[in-house]
């Protein structure tokens, strides 16, 4: 079987990572690895699509954007950088109900729409999409079936779309 430099990077792990702990990390930059995540928050290596769920999932928990925009893969004794056309992470589930909408993203995270986890729309040269705000300056694809759903549920007060309840009722961002 043949093995990738990032299924490399992924067996070089320890089997147990205190991911709470990720900010502490502050290895020097290990350099550049050929890793892409595209506009539709699709992971790539050296052009290839990733095909190994957990690696998507590891990673998409490693990575972090520092000061001046830069995405990296960080790990306690490594920091490689990759690029990242657009939003980092996706929404890969969406549930309305009860007066919260919940989303699941695909680094494992479940998070409740608030001022914590606000959506926007992220400028991009293909047009404004959107995102959620999911931990550290990551945000979320909010793929556009999802943004559809939300729409629907929006009230409408002064020509704007409302989503949310009371406690975390936001303007849901038009992508003009």
């Amino acid at each position: 079987m043949n093995t990738t430099p990032a299924d490399s990077l992924a067996q070089r792990l320890p089997q147990q990572l205190d991911l709470s702990q990720r900010h502490t990390w502050q290895p020097a930059i290990s350099g550049d690895i050929d890793i892409v995540i595209d506009r539709n928050s699709r992971w790539f290596h050296c052009g290839d699509p990733f095909t190994r769920e957990k690696i998507e999932r590891l990673f998409c928990q490693l990575l972090r954007r520092e000061e001046g925009g830069e995405y990296f893969l960080v790990t306690p004794v490594e920091k490689w950088r990759i690029t990242v056309e657009a939003a980092p992470l996706r929404v890969i589930a969406m549930e309305i109900g009860q007066g919260q909408i919940q989303f699941a993203c695909n680094d494992g995270s479940d998070f409740l729409l608030g001022p914590d986890h606000s959506i926007q729309a992220l400028a991009h040269s293909t047009g404004a999409l959107p995102v959620i705000a999911v931990r550290d300056g990551l945000c979320a694809l909010i793929e556009r079936h999802y943004y559809y759903r939300l729409a629907e549920e929006a009230s409408w007060e002064s020509e704007q779309a409302w989503i949310g309840t009371v406690g975390a009722k936001q303007l849901l961002p038009t992508l003009e």
